[in-house]
């Protein structure tokens, strides 16, 4: 018996990528022969990880295929004809009516995805929600939810935050204010609003404070429909690193004050968890899985107003008492998601589906 895990796309870095190379390491210290197999294997995935899918010649009956579901995808096709065990995990996908005008191949492809989703409520023996509000989306999807298993987190590689920082970034950035989100562009976390609430903050509270965006897709549509936004109500330092190296990532981190996250749509949000590792305190729109990560910890709004927001933001940023407050229950919020404690609540469960 083996498991199979099965991706459309295999990135070294982003949530789902780190998610499933850790799971295959799970799986094996289990004793379980594991592979990972995907359509598309970015360069950065370390040699030897992955395969591959076109080298996935057989898969037997007493295996175990478990399929990552994040976006629309040609794989699902080629599910059916394999007479194994089947589970789904479910990353969620992004409505497609967030994306706007701005990106019509991601708008396809969560279509696509959507679509899909809406004919495999039978096909699997189980399914692995990487949230409870994700769940709830499979559930009125139509999917049985005696068969969905909530993880209580996504694996992190809490290791790799331990390498020394981007010296630089930390020399450019560390003399002031700096307000922080970190994400790729797309209409659905919301940058014009940040933006908003930022140029309040600017105008009325820090001359000098930062906004900075790190992410990937700075020179898209999106983003730079964002880009004129800022030009034409003149807002200053608003920063665009773009897609950073891990090390300027970690700098960033560093530097940051406060970590502001306005997104309407998120399955997770796993830089809430980076945010907490980095001792960063987060304000953040309550939306989607956000108040789920958070689980009481951070500053939560539920309305946008950027006179509100940038109040509650200074408030995080100056009063020492809130602040300390908010990094304390950050601290014990961060420590659920431990990978050994993530770990052996997945084995646990794996524990049903394999005869080692």
């Amino acid at each position: 018996m083996k498991v199979i895990q099965l991706a459309e796309t295999l990135a070294y870095g982003d949530a789902m990528g780190n998610h499933i190379l850790m799971t295959d390491q799970a799986l094996r210290r289990m004793g379980i022969k594991s592979t990972v197999y995907a359509v598309n294997i970015h360069g950065n995935v370390p040699p030897g990880r992955a395969k591959k899918y076109h080298f996935l010649t057989r898969i037997d009956r007493d295996d175990i295929l478990m399929f990552h579901m994040g976006i629309g995808t040609s794989l699902i096709d080629e599910l059916p004809q394999y007479r194994c065990r089947k589970i789904m995990v479910y990353h969620n996908i992004t409505p497609p009516d967030m994306t706007g005008d701005y990106d019509t191949g991601l708008a396809s492809g969560c279509a696509w995805g959507y679509r899909q989703m809406g004919t495999m409520q039978q096909w699997y023996d189980g399914i692995i929600a990487m949230s409870a509000y994700n769940k709830r989306d499979l559930i009125q999807m139509g999917y049985p939810g005696d068969k969905i298993w909530v993880m209580p987190a996504y694996f992190i590689p809490f290791t790799d935050y331990r390498q020394k920082p981007a010296v630089q970034i930390l020399k450019d950035y560390g003399n002031k204010k700096n307000i922080l989100f970190v994400g790729r562009w797309a209409p659905n976390k919301k940058h014009e609003d940040m933006v908003q609430i930022f140029t309040y903050y600017q105008r009325n509270i820090d001359p000098d404070a930062r906004l900075i965006l790190a992410g990937s897709g700075e020179n898209g549509v999106y983003a730079n429909a964002v880009k004129e936004y800022i030009q034409k109500i003149g807002t200053r330092n608003v920063i665009f690193p773009g897609h950073i190296s891990f090390s300027e990532l970690i700098a960033f981190y560093k530097t940051a004050d406060v970590f502001l996250c306005m997104s309407e749509h998120e399955g997770f949000c796993v830089p809430l968890v980076e945010a907490m590792y980095f001792h960063v305190p987060i304000l953040a729109y309550a939306a989607a899985a956000v108040p789920e990560t958070l689980c009481g910890s951070g500053m939560l709004v539920d309305k946008k107003d950027p006179v509100f927001v940038a109040k509650a933001l200074d408030r995080l940023m100056h009063d020492e008492n809130v602040r300390a407050a908010v990094l304390e229950k950050q601290q014990k919020r961060l420590r659920c998601f431990e990978e050994k404690r993530t770990e052996h609540a997945f084995q646990e469960y794996m524990k049903q589906w394999v005869r080692v």
